[in-house]
């Protein structure tokens, strides 16, 4: 909960840095869901050995979270240079808007319990954020695409983690069966 909580905040504050009305009340959202964050990782930390029955070292959360973070920010380029490479049209808005359109929208898909990945949730609530010339059913279409490519790209991550493990597994056998007994 608290990666979305994180995601919502930071969508928060480019929304409201590149459109201040409308998004006034994200920003006091995104502020009560940092709080809620700040709180879910101060627990968490303090809990994680009794409730997983692991250590997490300080060291490894900050790598992890930047990791994540650097995750969102390719994401959100991606996001960015799909839109543009159909139309400029489709960036009506300035690109750190379309960026906080991106992560909030990919936030409250998330937490659609309903809908399973969020699928039709961020792509309603991306197109009515997105202010754009284009026609709301076509820039549904371009985020269905968009979903559609993002969906390839995992599938093609995943076979390629499959088969480096499988190549790595192969040369450690291969290392301890030439090992002297």
């Amino acid at each position: 909960m608290a990666p979305v909580v994180s995601i919502s905040f930071g969508a928060g504050i480019l929304l409201s840095i590149s459109e201040g009305g409308l998004a006034t009340p994200l920003l006091l959202l995104s502020f009560s869901g940092a709080i809620a964050a700040l709180f879910a990782a101060s627990y968490s930390l303090t809990r994680v050995e009794q409730i997983f029955e692991c250590n997490v070292s300080p060291r490894l959360y900050v790598d992890l979270f930047l990791v994540t973070t650097v995750f969102w920010i390719l994401s959100s380029i991606s996001f960015l240079f799909f839109l543009d490479a159909f139309s400029s049209d489709l960036l009506g808005s300035s690109w750190l808007q379309v960026v906080g359109v991106y992560l909030y929208s990919w936030g409250v898909g998330f937490l659609a319990i309903f809908a399973p990945q969020g699928v039709g949730v961020f792509e309603v609530v991306a197109a009515n954020l997105l202010n754009s010339n284009f026609p709301i059913q076509g820039l549904i279409v371009v985020l269905v695409l968009f979903r559609l490519v993002t969906a390839l790209a995992d599938l093609l991550f995943w076979l390629i983690w499959l088969f480096v493990r499988k190549v790595i597994r192969e040369r450690s056998a291969m290392g301890r069966h030439l090992l002297p007994k």
